[in-house]
């Protein structure tokens, strides 16, 4: 049997989540304004003029249309090329049943040296054939050409129609694998914030576990060291605009979301704003509330705080600060 793969949403990722999203960081990258949307119309003028879709007849398009110099041109060809390397995830899963003589196939304008660039950036280490085509799965006819060899055929792809369709209707057995689709929490997250959801999904991706632990690994990263993520986020974005120059995390539950906070600014290149890790619980804050009260003004100093409570509703520290400003998680 004869192993066939798409490649884009099938072996390999984006990790900006979106194809879009590529012209954007070179845009963003190269300081060329408007990049993106020359960028597309380009693509456009070439595929309408029904010609073979390629990143060469790509940038020779949008140096007509711009009338930049050509080695302008080139040196933006060569960044969009080095960010597609680099923006390239592996999908683990399925990178691992790839097998020696197995064939990748994929419609793209991408040359193959950039792709075989991907793929072992991915992790992929078996000799593979690679065929490139503009259109070829979608119309049909490297489906056609491979059943006129009578060759017993399996494939996977991401695309409805290209993937799993069109094979179909050439008596080829097909898979479809929709996994690099976001899925519905990732969906959710989008909607607030784009580079959350799609770390999100690279760790789901990247998942090097197998079936009996898959979920295991993802509600650990999702529903917890994800979640922490986001609130820090969100803590950051909170402190700046606010003015706050102190930030108490609340014993017990807050000692983990303090040493991410500190993580977190430090990977920005950024000095965390003084805190501390506060002593804190409802049975000393019940029984001993004067000398919490001198605790936390010795620790405070009659700055502009915030307080981050993560034990149980926050309402006895929202009680406690006479309703003064709280994250309440």
């Amino acid at each position: 049997m004869l192993r066939t793969w798409d490649i884009f949403d099938t072996l390999i990722a984006r990790r900006c989540i979106f194809p879009k999203e590529i012209f954007r960081i070179v845009e963003q990258t190269s300081n060329v304004g408007n990049f993106a949307q020359t960028r597309i119309a380009a693509e456009q003028n070439v595929l309408a003029r029904g010609k073979n879709c390629t990143l060469d007849l790509i940038y020779e398009e949008l140096q007509r249309i711009t009338n930049a110099p050509k080695d302008f041109c080139d040196a933006l060809k060569k960044l969009e090329c080095d960010v597609e390397v680099d923006q390239s995830i592996p999908i683990t899963e399925n990178i691992r049943q790839v097998k020696a003589g197995d064939v990748l196939i994929s419609d793209m304008y991408l040359p193959e040296e950039i792709i075989r660039r991907m793929l072992v950036k991915a992790g992929l280490i078996a000799p593979v054939e690679i065929y490139i085509s503009s259109g070829g799965k979608f119309s049909g006819r490297v489906w056609r050409q491979l059943a006129a060899q009578k060759l017993n055929v399996f494939h996977s792809g991401d695309n409805e129609y290209s993937d799993l369709i069109n094979p179909r209707n050439a008596k080829l057995d097909a898979m479809l694998d929709v996994r690099a689709r976001l899925n519905f929490a990732e969906q959710f997250i989008l909607q607030h914030d784009a580079a959350f959801a799609a770390y999100l999904r690279e760790i789901r991706l990247r998942n090097p576990f197998a079936e009996e632990i898959k979920r295991l690994y993802w509600e650990y990263f999702t529903l917890n060291i994800g979640i922490l993520i986001l609130i820090v986020r969100h803590l950051d974005a909170l402190q700046k605009n606010r003015g706050f120059e102190y930030l108490g995390f609340c014993g017990r539950d807050a000692h983990y979301l303090r040493l991410l906070y500190e993580k977190f600014k430090r990977d920005c290149d950024e000095t965390p704003v003084p805190n501390d890790y506060l002593f804190y619980s409802r049975s000393v804050l019940k029984n001993s509330r004067e000398d919490m009260e001198k605790y936390f003004r010795a620790k405070i100093k009659n700055r502009k705080a915030l307080l981050l409570d993560m034990f149980g509703t926050g309402s006895n520290l929202h009680k406690f600060r006479g309703g003064a400003s709280t994250i309440r998680c």
